[in-house]
């Protein structure tokens, strides 16, 4: 559902993105300013937003997947090294990372992040598998160089790499 004005720029950009993608919406145009009480609807969005991560937390846990909060730096091709805020240095070895960095990564010793991936609009290019052009790094997610900027879009993608 959408909800707009008729004269919306920010509505109108969201319409044609979903039709581009070919999702199917409905739209509602309100012919007058909705008042909104700002600081209930901001806190209701950040406890909804709060109870998302727990449950992805516990999705996690549940299927035995480790989530660490840390620094990373690739030690090899399989191996990586996480850093806590306390300075703990743990190791891990895989076959596959995901490495959620948010909307502005950090760059802290993965090889060839600032000479080979990241454009002028701190932008990632990829390919059509998401795979950048650094052997065995993968983005996703808003950094993605002309790529739809949705976080459900970025989740569905995570779910397709971690496979």
């Amino acid at each position: 559902m959408i909800f707009s004005k008729r004269c919306c720029a920010h509505s109108t950009r969201v319409k044609e993105l979903f039709s581009s993608l070919g999702v199917n919406y409905n739209i509602l145009e309100l012919d007058q300013i909705v008042k909104h009480n700002w600081e209930i609807m901001t806190e209701a969005i950040q406890n909804h937003i709060g109870s998302l991560n727990w449950g992805y937390r516990l999705s996690l846990r549940e299927k035995r997947v480790t989530y660490t909060n840390s620094c990373g730096e690739f030690m090899g091709q399989y191996k990586l090294k996480a850093t806590n805020r306390k300075g703990q240095e743990t190791f891990y070895t895989a076959a596959k990372f995901v490495i959620a960095t948010g909307e502005r990564p950090r760059y802290l010793g993965i090889e060839g992040d600032k000479e080979y991936c990241v454009t002028r609009n701190s932008k990632i290019p990829v390919n059509d598998v998401e795979q950048t052009n650094v052997p065995h790094i993968y983005a996703i997610g808003d950094i993605l160089e002309g790529k739809p900027e949705l976080t459900p879009v970025a989740i569905e993608r995570g779910k397709l790499l971690a496979c």
